[in-house]
């Protein structure tokens, strides 16, 4: 990171800002721990460069440690706005979403002029559905969560080799794979969707498109059986 940044400082390049899935992160699954943060807030401020720090995930811990602390509450210097959504929780199409901004930033973006506006009538269904029943439903989720990723998790131990890996994560919807170097992720997707199953190839969340031994594999939908079966089908694929 901070070799990006010392390059395109040399080059009178500021970027505008960073923006970072700081928990159960899309598309690995990761979340980023402690010192890591409080690196990237070091370098950040070094280099002048704020943080826009999405927690969407954040309300679906499944189990492990306890989630560190936001990076918006250990900034100190009004670098980091902090936002997350409603739309994972309850409903993609809901469109509801919330910032925590530093006071300067919220002056800021008081003068700007939106075309749209959020919905009222999904705003005030978010309220009073929060208002009603609070984080019932989330725990019902992490729940339901808990069980998909462990059937993912030992489909993929039963039906891959030693050779592949993936990410074990601690919450959230989705894994991140990598299969031997000469396997094409790309090239395979026609062949599983053939099958009934589908992914997202690696190189889909890269900018130039590499990493094709890559994929994001998901399990928030499908039930624990389809997913040993859909991961037994996958393997065969590759």
């Amino acid at each position: 990171l901070e070799e990006n940044l010392a390059t395109l400082k040399s080059k009178n390049i500021t970027p505008k800002f960073m923006y970072l899935i700081s928990v159960f992160q899309n598309p690995t699954g990761i979340t980023i721990p402690l010192k890591r943060r409080k690196d990237i807030l070091e370098i950040a401020q070094k280099y002048n460069v704020p943080i826009i720090e999405n927690e969407s995930y954040a309300d679906f811990v499944i189990d492990g440690d306890p989630l560190p602390p936001a990076m918006y509450g250990m900034d100190d210097t009004n670098s980091v706005i902090y936002t997350s959504a409603y739309t994972k929780f309850l409903g993609c199409g809901l469109r509801v979403g919330y910032a925590v901004v530093p006071d300067p930033v919220k002056d800021e973006l008081a003068k700007l002029r939106f075309g749209t506006s959020p919905s009222q009538l999904a705003t005030m269904a978010v309220y009073n559905y929060l208002d009603k029943h609070g984080y019932e439903h989330g725990l019902e989720v992490e729940q339901s969560l808990m069980k998909k990723r462990d059937a993912m998790l030992s489909a993929l131990k039963e039906n891959f080799p030693d050779t592949c890996e993936w990410t074990k994560p601690n919450g959230g919807m989705m894994l991140w794979m990598k299969l031997p170097e000469n396997a094409d992720s790309w090239e395979t997707l026609r062949k599983a969707v053939d099958r009934g199953v589908k992914y997202n190839p690696g190189g889909l969340f890269r900018a130039n498109r590499d990493r094709n031994n890559y994929l994001r594999l998901t399990y928030s939908y499908n039930t624990p059986n389809e997913i040993h079966e859909g991961i037994k089908i996958l393997a065969d694929v590759f």
